[in-house]
């Protein structure tokens, strides 16, 4: 019963945060993991991001090139940081665009290699 009274109080003090309070949070976590603003997360997700397709093409055993994996790491970084800009300044943080663009991204490159 104790722990429902206190996070009812911690939940009703997130909804009375105003954004500023939220964003000395915010910077205080990433401050904390050692970033200093959210630039540096986005652009380490966009790195890994591209990291991870490269990592896909090596554990399938697939023989590409140096520049194949170049190119992909480049392209694929770039879209991570693209979208992660858009989820984060243009759709208020959700990630929902962000999939669905992402999504249809494969979907349109797979018909390209499967019909073109």
């Amino acid at each position: 019963m104790r722990e429902a009274a206190v996070f009812e109080e911690a939940s009703a003090a997130g909804e009375n945060m105003d954004s500023a309070e939220k964003e000395e949070k915010d910077s205080i976590r990433l401050m904390r993991a050692g970033l200093s603003d959210a630039e540096e997360l986005h652009e380490m997700q966009a790195v890994l991001f591209g990291l991870m397709h490269n990592a896909l093409f090596l554990l399938a055993g697939l023989d590409v090139g140096l520049w194949y994996h170049t190119l992909m790491f480049l392209f694929t970084g770039a879209g991570a940081l693209l979208l992660g800009w858009l989820n984060e300044k243009i759709y208020n943080g959700s990630i929902i665009p962000g999939i669905l663009l992402y999504g249809a991204g494969n979907f349109i490159s797979s018909m390209l290699v499967a019909f073109g």
